[in-house]
């Protein structure tokens, strides 16, 4: 701890020493002003951060930022490092925001695919009631229920995503309670050996306070060793607590899709009876189903009389401010607006994002500069006896390309994310676009033909895409900026949903290789030094968070995500190694540790064709 101590003292004597040498006649330089200046900033930028207030730090460092460019090095990193913190912070806050209009999205697209389900319902009725043949009619609509109940492969209507059937909704809801209640139980285990430690931390501070000499010290020591094993239990709990409410979200949507289905299920079956009851009635019928259906769409029509509550939404659904019942009309108009701010909030995202790599960008080159004097001064026989030599050296370790990327890898998780959560969006809309087009709506309103029709992509967006993504993932790709920029053009032409869609997967995808390219440089680093260790290790940890969650994002895509596991589990298991304390004690099953009877997992096929995912590296090789 002294030595530690000490190094601290001569750390910051050397980075005041740095400062004043050439300024040795007593004046202050320009230099010394402006370090002053941006210190004051800085000071003030950390309090404002600290307090979680990214603008206010960004505004502070902003007002600095003529007397950074005449500071010294150190200071200019300080600041620029604020700089990209502070644009990081309010980007993450930004996405709060952001994840609040994505589940206002989800919640409308719901019912939308709850009304659309009606929609295509009817007119699947609708058809089968105006054949001649009473018996085509039913067929034609039993057909639609085995669809809605099994479907085919667990599908109701197929895509990309798929309109999942009762069959599978009713699967994944199973699954997802049992994941919920594992993790549930795990958390109240934890919970009651937390109060238990607790206890026994009290009970021992009772015994300290009873006791005299040596057994005090060994009370309060095993009363410290409670709570700190007390505090791991809640830290446990925390985790488990980000596993649960993501779970406990998809429950709940799969839970409303179960509704869904069922009351068309068994709007079905009340048709089939109707069906039954003669020609003349089933004349009726049709002008009742499709009146039925123009209030789904836009509210001019009417309910059949005796229709239950559960046979569509716009009897029981969500009202506008007028009170009336929401219709797809509405609702795609209410959608358009979310999607318009969800739009809006993501440009500011990736704008702030970007801002925070160009401060880390200017950050790492003052801090090349200021570590390129110190290696001058380190080597010159003049400074061979200073104290601050040594200090000079940890500068150096200190200010290491590593840390700053990290940073930048950081940042490209955040663009992953940002665009991973782009493409769920859009697979979601175009699904619900698909379902929407094959209902066969006569005369649909604006609003829903701005849905689309969930079609493939074009070609002008296909094939550059796929050329891009091929050659990004080779270990000898270098333009990494032309490819960005590339898809940035891409997405900011007039495309359909399917070509956006299709650019956003690229685009998280792109930032996942870019993030992962550049911790494999820092895991692979040959640096000697307990700092550099911990960054390697860090960079391993986020190797494992990363990949893993590219790994969730591949059933989305469509893509074998085998690769993307494996990476994962490579960092897991070079963190088992050297940094073993950084792993979190509850993992997802695929990164758990496997029993040590296992037998290998399988080697990849020899497919070569491109699947927007880098080779597995070494867990401590540099990226190539």
């Amino acid at each position: 701890m002294r030595a530690s101590l000490k190094r601290a003292a001569a750390l910051a004597l050397a980075t005041c020493t740095f400062s004043l040498i050439p300024f040795a006649g007593g004046c202050k330089s320009d230099v010394d002003k402006a370090d002053e200046q941006v210190s004051a900033s800085v000071d003030a930028a950390r309090q404002n951060l600290q307090a979680g207030k990214p603008d206010l730090a960004s505004a502070e460092l902003t007002k600095a930022g003529a007397s950074v460019k005449t500071a010294s090095p150190a200071s200019q990193i300080q600041s620029n490092v604020l700089m990209s913190q502070a644009n990081s912070d309010a980007a993450d806050l930004l996405a709060r925001k952001l994840d609040q209009e994505e589940s206002q999205i989800t919640t409308i697209l719901i019912e939308i695919e709850r009304l659309g389900s009606q929609v295509h319902n009817n007119n699947a009725n609708v058809t089968g009631f105006q054949a001649l043949d009473p018996k085509q009619g039913t067929d034609a609509i039993q057909q639609a229920q085995t669809a809605a109940k099994s479907g085919d492969g667990a599908a109701w209507v197929k895509g990309s995503p798929p309109i999942p059937s009762l069959d599978g909704v009713t699967k994944n809801e199973d699954a997802l309670k049992k994941q919920i209640d594992d993790l549930t139980k795990q958390r109240t285990d934890l919970a009651a050996k937390r109060a238990l430690a607790l206890e026994q931390a009290a009970k021992f501070d009772r015994q300290a306070d009873a006791s005299i000499g040596t057994q005090v010290t060994a009370a309060t020591i095993q009363a410290s060793n409670q709570r700190k094993e007390a505090t791991d239990d809640e830290i446990h709990m925390r985790d488990l607590d980000t596993q649960l409410l993501p779970l406990q979200q998809q429950l709940a949507v799969v839970q409303q899709q179960r509704e869904s289905i069922e009351a068309s299920v068994k709007s079905t079956d009340d048709q089939l009876a109707k069906l039954n009851s003669g020609w003349e009635a089933v004349k009726d019928q049709v002008a009742q189903l499709k009146g039925f259906t123009t209030y789904l769409v836009d509210g001019k029509g009417a309910i059949p009389a005796g229709a239950t509550p559960a046979v569509g939404a716009a009897t029981t659904g969500p009202a506008d401010v007028s009170g009336k019942p929401q219709t797809l009309q509405s609702l795609a108009s209410e959608l358009d607006d979310h999607v318009k701010a969800a739009q809006e909030l993501r440009g500011q995202i990736v704008d702030l994002l970007n801002k925070a790599l160009s401060a880390n960008s200017d950050a790492s080159k003052a801090a090349t500069a200021l570590v390129t004097d110190l290696k001058k001064r380190v080597t010159s026989q003049d400074t061979a006896k200073l104290p601050e030599r040594r200090a000079w050296q940890d500068m150096i370790e200190l200010y290491d390309q590593a840390s700053f990327k990290l940073r930048d890898a950081s940042i490209y998780a955040r663009f992953a994310r940002l665009y991973g959560q782009q493409f769920t969006e859009l697979a979601q809309r175009n699904s619900i676009a698909r379902l929407i087009d094959s209902a066969r709506i006569e005369e649909p309103p604006k609003e829903l033909v701005a849905l689309g029709n969930g079609g493939a992509p074009s070609a002008a967006v296909r094939e550059p895409v796929q050329k891009i993504t091929g050659d990004m993932v080779k270990t000898e790709f270098t333009e990494f900026d032309s490819a960005r920029d590339d898809l940035d053009k891409l997405a900011g032409a007039n495309t359909s949903l399917s070509d956006q869609q299709l650019i956003a997967s690229a685009r998280a995808d792109f930032y996942y290789v870019r993030a992962d390219g550049v911790l494999n440089e820092v895991a692979g680093s040959n640096l000697q030094g307990e700092l550099a260790q911990l960054r390697a290790n860090l960079a391993q940890l986020a190797r494992m968070v990363n990949n893993y969650g590219w790994y969730q994002l591949a059933g989305l895509e469509g893509v074998k995500g085998d690769q993307r596991l494996a990476n994962a589990i490579a960092a897991r298991k070079a963190l088992s190694e050297t940094g073993k304390g950084l792993l979190p004690t509850a993992l997802p099953p695929e990164l758990a540790e496997a029993p040590a009877t296992s037998q290998p997992a399988s080697q990849p096929s020899g497919d070569t064709t491109p699947t927007t995912e880098p080779a597995a590296a070494p867990a401590t090789a540099p990226a190539q």
